[in-house]
């Protein structure tokens, strides 16, 4: 209610400022909007290009990338019967796949607080589930496992190939390492929100370092 009908941060006491800060918090660096926004579109037209490489290797040449996804995302083989049994199946994936991710951590991350591979894949309750509430999670501690509830109540969204990069996300090496392992380090709470950047890029690298 207060931004009026023009956007932008520069028409308020500092704002100048203010984006200043934005956006070295979610560059890491001190940049301008201008160079920013070039990095940014250079990068969307390199990724862009790389999924239509992918994507023809995969018979799909029509269409923009986008269009493309979506027929992928849709391929029948890929999908698990909408079904309870279809979910309870996909979660069984998930798990196997993250027995298979436990067994690597000490040669993919080092020593980790063993407590860290106390966790698993889990359905959400039926409630959550028709609720169509998001993917969530219940971080290890020294006494209590952990888990990732993943979001199946759309499993036509959720293809099988999709899944590993979600264990490996979300469970290990991803964000049931990096949060009980940051949690430890007992970071002041300004440090949490100005280096959000940590947590997501802990969590993109793990899937990375699987493949």
């Amino acid at each position: 209610g207060k931004s009026g009908q023009s956007p932008g941060v520069w028409q308020f006491p500092n704002g100048g400022d203010y984006l200043a800060l934005l956006l070295d918090r979610h560059a890491g660096e001190q940049i301008d909007i201008a160079a920013l926004h070039d990095r940014l579109t250079a990068k969307w037209h390199a990724l862009a290009a790389r999924a239509d490489r992918l994507l023809r290797a995969q018979g799909l040449a029509d269409g923009s990338v986008g269009q493309r996804f979506i027929a992928y995302f849709r391929r029948p083989e890929g999908l698990y019967p909408d079904s309870s049994a279809g979910r309870d199946q996909a979660v069984a994936d998930m798990n196997r796949t993250l027995d298979r991710a436990r067994a690597r951590v000490p040669a993919l991350i080092g020593p980790v607080p063993p407590f860290c591979l106390a966790v698993h894949a889990q359905r959400m309750s039926p409630a959550d589930e028709a609720a169509g509430r998001g993917g969530y999670r219940t971080v290890a501690t020294a006494t209590t496992p952990g888990g990732y509830f993943v979001d199946l109540s759309d499993i036509k969204r959720r293809p099988r190939w999709s899944l590993g990069s979600v264990v490996h996300h979300e469970l290990l090496p991803g964000h049931m390492i990096q949060l009980p392992i940051e949690a430890a380090a007992n970071p002041h709470p300004l440090r949490l929100e100005y280096a959000a950047a940590f947590a997501e890029g802990w969590g993109v690298y793990a899937e990375q370092l699987v493949a």
